[in-house]
Formats: structure tokens, C-alpha cells, sequence
């Protein structure tokens, strides 16, 4: 019994590829030369389209320089912050330090006095609590939803009521 022969393309050593046609191959329905004016606008849409793929190449290759480029800018810039901040480390610490050291005990003891006063003149309350979410860690009363222990006392006046 013999096999059926099926249109096979010959084959080509490895690296040898046969060379491209310089017209492309049409459709078997439409393989009749072609001529006059079809010929011309033929032509110029392969010069279009010739001429769109240089330029998505180019594209490209501009696209890959640009991102490459700032790549490594960023790298670079991101060696000089980290060794700035190493430069600058000792120097933070220090300043950190004295500020626990001096300043903070002054700014407790400010904010201990503003809560006393709030103690006096209940009117002051509205000022401790504008500035509790900057300086909340040194607060040591309750915050103003807690009325338990800065509750107004019957006789003082309540803001915004009529006299």
C-alpha cells in the first residue's frame, strides 16, 4: 500500500533560509498581475508600511534608552540619599537625645500648667484640645470625650448657652 504524498515545502539546510520574494505573495484568488493605478497604491502602502515599522523600531529603542537612562538616575540618587542618611544619623541621635534630655521635661511642664489651668477656666479646654492630636503624648489629663474628672461643675457656664 502506498501512502498519499502530501505537498510538503522543501526543507532548508539550518541558517540557509531562502531569500524573501520583493513582492508578498498574494491570496491564489487574487494572483494575477497586477497593473496601473492598484500597482502605484500597492507600492505606496508598502512604503507606508515600511516606513511605520523604522519608526515603531526607533520607538522602541528610544523607549529602552529613556527607561534605562533613568534607571539609573534613581540609582544613583538612591546612593547618595542612603549615604546621607548615614552622614546624618549620629547627628539626628544627638539632637534627638538632648530634646529628651532638656526640652522635653520644659514641654511636660508647660502642658502640665495649660491642664491646670483648664482646672480654672474650663474655656481653656477648647484650646488643650485643638492642639491634643500634636501634642498628645505629653497630655496627662483624659481626652475630651472623657468628662469624668474635667466635668464643669453645676455653677460654671456652659459655652454657647444663653444667659
Amino acid at each position: 500500500m502506498d501512502s498519499p504524498q502530501h505537498d510538503v515545502p522543501p526543507t532548508t539546510r539550518p541558517g540557509h533560509e531562502p531569500a524573501p520574494s520583493p513582492e508578498p505573495s498574494l491570496p491564489p484568488s487574487t494572483s494575477r498581475p497586477i497593473s496601473g493605478p492598484a500597482r502605484v497604491q500597492l507600492e505606496q502602502i508598502q512604503q507606508q508600511h515600511q516606513a511605520l515599522e523604522t519608526l515603531f523600531a526607533l520607538t522602541v529603542s528610544a523607549l529602552i534608552l529613556m527607561s534605562l537612562g533613568l534607571n539609573l538616575f534613581l540609582f544613583k540618587q538612591s546612593r547618595l540619599a542612603r549615604g546621607q542618611v548615614a552622614q546624618q544619623g549620629p547627628v539626628v541621635n544627638r539632637a534627638v537625645t538632648e530634646f529628651h534630655k532638656s526640652r522635653e521635661p520644659i514641654v511636660r511642664a508647660l502642658i502640665s500648667g495649660l491642664e491646670d489651668f483648664v482646672s480654672i477656666d474650663q474655656k481653656f479646654q477648647l484650646v488643650i484640645e485643638k492642639y491634643r492630636p500634636y501634642l498628645g503624648q505629653y497630655y496627662m489629663g483624659p481626652k475630651s470625650g472623657d468628662r469624668s474628672t474635667n466635668a464643669p461643675s453645676e455653677d460654671a457656664p456652659v459655652p454657647g448657652a444663653a444667659r
